[in-house]
């Protein structure tokens, strides 16, 4: 994801960006020879990644997406670990939804700092692919397999409620004790296929883009991803399909059997539990799109955006929604400002 707006360019300079972007895409018969598996059975990058001295060349910086890229990162990454601090106490983490809400927070997190630290200084900086080639290889394949854990998480995450609605008998059997930990263990098999396996995306400064081509020209055959397209389709489709399922249930358990509205709590849960959701399959129905139809600059410079708020907006939603995870991040700096104020006052005793 990502892109610039070019004014002076021109429509020439958008054809190439749609022919790099759906090139990067195109699907390939057998699994990708191209992945991180590779790399740790021959101990170095497949062929389709060795660069010659032309591919090494550096773009221009972009100073300015790269600085905003970078106070973006630095302002979220630690509210976001604040969040975590308190998702990750006792009277929250002993349930299924907050664990799960916690591995979707250090996913989120790794990609901050994929999405907005790292790709700041590669536009400050011009990095092209061949600039460094095994880091940028790395964090590709680490950022794949975060996104295939985010993907799937957020998945989880409204089955659980849907089920907790439905039956909370149902839920405590699936999901009760040590089971839901069953549940983080298929995240993060699922992040281990997607780290080791798909071609990883690829930061390229000339289009301000992460693409799965290392070198993007007019010729040449790409790599398919073809796991993370078929995760990105599936996460729509099926995220969606939980989603109205979750809403239509929301309406029929508690305007017709019922007979009661919401409370602000769960009110609180079910706006969160979209919010958070509603983002990645926002970003993954945009990353589908730009697969296989023609866009424009606009339409990845809003790739990258979306991908920044979509990392960064389970933080706000937060503070701004969960009143129990506002409470405890308030309570930590009480607390803080509370045992200064005991220092202080025991140095001036001791004068």
């Amino acid at each position: 994801p990502g892109g610039v707006i070019g004014i002076s360019w021109g429509k020439r300079v958008d054809a190439r960006v749609n022919s790099a972007i759906q090139k990067s895409s195109i699907c390939s018969e057998k699994l990708p020879t191209s992945s991180m598996d590779k790399l740790l059975i021959y101990g170095g990058l497949p062929m389709k990644y060795q660069c010659t001295n032309e591919s090494r060349t550096m773009e221009p910086p972009n100073i300015p997406l790269g600085v905003y890229s970078m106070i973006f990162g630095a302002v979220f990454i630690p509210l976001y670990i604040l969040c975590l601090a308190a998702l990750i106490q006792r009277d929250l983490r002993v349930m299924v939804v907050y664990k799960i809400m916690f591995l979707l927070g250090v996913c989120d997190i790794v990609h901050l700092i994929c999405n907005s630290l790292l790709t700041g200084f590669f536009f400050i900086k011009g990095v092209v692919f061949c600039t460094n080639p095994l880091l940028m290889y790395v964090i590709g394949c680490i950022s794949n397999g975060f996104w295939g854990a985010s993907c799937i998480g957020c998945f989880c995450l409204v089955f659980t409620r849907l089920i907790d609605l439905w039956s909370r008998n149902l839920h405590n059997f699936l999901f009760g004790g040590r089971r839901a930990y069953a549940v983080i263990l298929i995240c993060l098999l699922y992040a281990m296929c997607f780290f080791l396996f798909p071609s990883p995306g690829l930061f390229n400064a000339k289009y301000h883009s992460w693409l799965f081509d290392p070198v993007v020209d007019d010729s040449g055959k790409a790599d398919v991803t073809w796991l993370i397209t078929t995760n990105n389709m599936l996460t729509v489709t099926s995220t969606f399909v939980l989603y109205i399922a979750f809403f239509l249930s929301f309406l029929y358990k508690y305007t017709v059997i019922y007979g009661y509205r919401m409370t602000s709590h769960e009110k609180q849960m079910f706006i969160q539990s979209c919010a958070i959701s509603g983002a990645n399959v926002t970003l993954a129905l945009l990353y589908v799109y730009m697969l296989y139809f023609p866009v424009t600059f606009a339409i990845t410079i809003s790739a990258l955006f979306l991908w920044q708020f979509s990392s960064a907006g389970a933080a706000v939603i937060y503070i701004g929604i969960n009143k129990s995870v506002r409470d405890k991040v308030l309570r930590m700096f009480i607390k803080k400002k509370t045992s200064t104020a005991s220092v202080l006052s025991t140095a001036y005793s001791w004068q």
